[in-house]
């Protein structure tokens, strides 16, 4: 699964920069998170779908709305955890790159 997620977003990834060997490690070492999304986004499509036969009709849309405010709140957890945990180091160094001195030799 996760070398199919891989496949699809190389190219688009690649063409902005990045090497596919790094996307091919990047998303293997977050393939626990990538699963968690998946996971919280088949039960939310599988609420919508069956809100149809849970509830009557004029409650539907609030078992929909919670689905839906339940995946976004997931997903801000998971996108959280993964900057705070595995890719911690890489985004703190992308948002205080600003903030780096650099000296010629290294960056020769």
């Amino acid at each position: 699964m996760i070398d199919l997620i891989v496949n699809l977003i190389t190219p688009m990834l690649v063409n902005i920069g990045a090497s596919a060997a790094d996307v091919s490690n990047y998303m293997h070492a977050l393939s626990g998170y990538i699963y968690a999304a998946l996971i919280a986004l088949l039960v939310m499509i599988a609420l919508l779908i069956g809100a149809h036969w849970l509830a009557r009709k004029g409650s539907r849309h609030v078992i929909r709305w919670g689905a839906v405010l339940a995946f976004l709140t997931a997903a801000v957890i998971i996108v959280n955890m993964i900057c705070y945990g595995p890719m911690h180091s890489i985004v703190s160094g992308f948002l205080n790159a600003s903030k780096a001195e650099i000296s010629e030799e290294v960056a020769a």
